[in-house]
């Protein structure tokens, strides 16, 4: 993923290059092929503009149906988000180019731009010159870090290290007298709200090739079952006592291929007792818990859903939601976790028809810089429930719900979900009469 959003973020400076020197169809043919590889949930910023890009090589190409497309799928989505390269991209639509710009798109207001002050910097006098000395007395380890984040949150040793090993394996490595490895490590600064994804790890061989296998399986909906089962075939083999943690994703990745939802929910609680043994959901906001046991627990809710157990589902989401405003992690964290939990329990009140709790529970996570505008399927999945949603309470939204399902049809056509974007705007003409061109 990473090598893919850096040579995104190189073709598109080349590309810029080749539209100035009006070389349309080299340009359309790299950010073609560049367009497809950009990672969807990876970088916004990089998906916005490569495909910004391609949009106007088809327009200067005269390609005018692909152009509108993808320009349009742009433009709307970055404004759904609040973005300012919504107003660049019209603004040089405007000043630079023929581009037939709709009256809709026109007059849209800009997206605000947000300021965020510097904090004066005090006490610079004693910051280090850079230099690393691991001989030192003041170097500040990872288990100071453990350590401190822990105090501070008053969490103890036993809640902190339950499941994953001893209270006196806990003091040694806050102390610094053992390292922990890689899985350890992830899964303690987790259960303390900071995400690892911050920090750079060198394992060896065996690490990393597990460390590999994991990131494949979380994509098992996407993958043929042959090749599924030959990553979880090479993950067994490779796991012994000393990997326990990447048991666990084995479990994981291996319940979440049972097709019955009674029995995924079984072997889904298996996996989650693998390092919480006692844990009751009851109870959730007695336990600290890593992304990996977060993860399950919406898994699980996500199979009652299935079995249309709706108080279940609703029970664990809501407990999911509640940890998570307690703990408050931090906001990557809450990235991988939150807006799958946000998007399945709204999509269940939408069916179940409860327009007024959806509307309430959607618009808490629809306000100010909430984390759902950083996940653009999760965003373009709740608007598209949301705007439906207020023209079934009253027709007099009908403004806001046209602005939504706008926003909603791009987004989905930015993403590669074109079947989401046409239901949408069928459904829209057909329950409500309303047409939404853009």
């Amino acid at each position: 993923m990473e090598k893919d959003l850096l040579l995104t973020d190189a073709q598109i400076v080349h590309i810029k290059y080749l539209l100035s020197v009006r070389r349309y169809e080299d340009a359309h043919r790299i950010a073609e092929k560049y367009r497809q590889i950009t990672p969807l949930h990876w970088n916004s910023a990089s998906l916005f503009e490569i495909t910004f890009l391609y949009g106007l090589c088809c327009h200067f190409l005269g390609q005018d149906e692909e152009a509108s497309f993808h320009i349009k799928a742009v433009f709307y989505s970055a404004h759904a988000i609040g973005c300012c390269y919504a107003n660049a991209c019209r603004d040089l639509l405007i000043q630079r180019t023929d581009f037939p710009m709709s009256d809709y798109m026109k007059k849209l207001p800009n997206a605000a731009a947000e300021s965020f002050p510097f904090p004066e910097v005090t006490g610079a006098d004693g910051f280090s010159d850079g230099i690393f000395n691991a001989d030192t007395d003041d170097v500040y380890t990872l288990g100071d870090l453990i350590h401190d984040l822990r105090t501070e949150q008053h969490v103890s040793l036993r809640q902190l290290c339950l499941g994953l090993c001893s209270k006196s394996k806990m003091s040694k490595i806050e102390s610094g007298k053992l390292q922990p490895d890689i899985a350890m490590t992830e899964i303690l600064l987790q259960r303390l709200g900071v995400t690892e994804r911050i920090f750079s790890f060198w394992g060896n061989e065996k690490e990393a090739r597990l460390h590999d296998l994991k990131f494949r399986l979380l994509h098992t909906r996407t993958l043929p079952e042959n090749l599924v089962n030959d990553y979880l075939d090479s993950m067994k083999q490779i796991i012994d006592p000393a990997s326990r943690l990447y048991y666990q994703d084995y479990l994981v990745a291996s319940a979440l291929c049972v097709r019955d939802p009674a029995q995924r929910i079984e072997a889904l609680k298996e996996a989650l007792r693998h390092t919480l043994p006692d844990f009751d959901i009851y109870q959730a906001g007695c336990f600290r818990l890593g992304w990996e046991e977060l993860s399950i627990l919406n898994c699980i809710a996500i199979a009652y859903r299935c079995l249309d157990s709706f108080d279940m589902c609703s029970l664990y989401f809501c407990h999911i939601t509640e940890y998570i405003k307690r703990v408050r992690p931090d906001a990557m964290l809450q990235v991988q976790i939150l807006p799958i939990t946000v998007r399945t329990q709204a999509r269940m009140l939408y069916r179940h028809k409860q327009y007024d709790a959806f509307l309430e529970m959607t618009g808490q996570y629809l306000t100010g810089r909430s984390v759902m505008y950083y996940n653009l399927e999760t965003l373009a999945s709740l608007l598209f429930y949301r705007c439906q949603a207020l023209m079934e309470v009253s027709p007099s939204h009908a403004e806001e719900s046209m602005l939504l399902a706008t926003y909603s049809i791009n987004l989905n056509n930015l993403l590669g979900y074109r079947p989401n974007a046409l239901i949408l705007r069928n459904g829209f003409l057909n329950a409500f009469h309303i047409q939404i061109n853009d």
